[in-house]
């Protein structure tokens, strides 16, 4: 199941983010469980980065994983925060369609659910990799 809570005066196209993270999903071979998305202003996502993350700066997304010691019948991953304001300025700064750019963010957040890392030199270029081929495959006209 995936949840969305939409925090901010962006009108969010719940059937499109359902679609992305259950490809996500899919690519992962996870069957049953829960994720929540959270879209928030530039001011919120700002304050949550210095909290968690030590950054006193606006970002697009950060994701937060559910621990590992979970005892819910239903396994929650956790929860992707996505400022939508910043997914609009990267798609002006990269030049892609606003979509493409969500998409792309919110496949980045999902995989961080699942423990890929980018921070790791090693890794990143299979994050990366991965979420590339998962977009490729989405079948949405950008």
């Amino acid at each position: 199941m995936i949840e969305v809570n939409n925090l901010t005066k962006w009108k969010v196209d719940k059937k499109f983010l359902n679609k992305i993270a259950n490809k996500v999903l899919a690519f992962e071979k996870f069957k049953k469980g829960e994720i929540s998305i959270a879209f928030v202003s530039q001011s919120r996502i700002r304050e949550l980065n210095k909290k968690y993350r030590k950054k006193d700066k606006s970002t697009d997304i950060l994701s937060f994983e559910e621990p590992k010691n979970n005892h819910k019948k239903e396994k929650f991953l956790g929860e992707v925060v996505i400022s939508l304001d910043d997914v609009e300025e990267n798609s002006k700064k990269f030049k892609v369609s606003f979509k493409n750019e969500l998409a792309r963010i919110l496949i980045h957040g999902v995989l961080h659910l699942f423990g890929y890392d980018h921070i790791k030199g090693s890794e990143e270029k299979k994050m990366f990799d991965i979420q590339d081929k998962i977009l490729q495959n989405l079948n949405i006209k950008f």
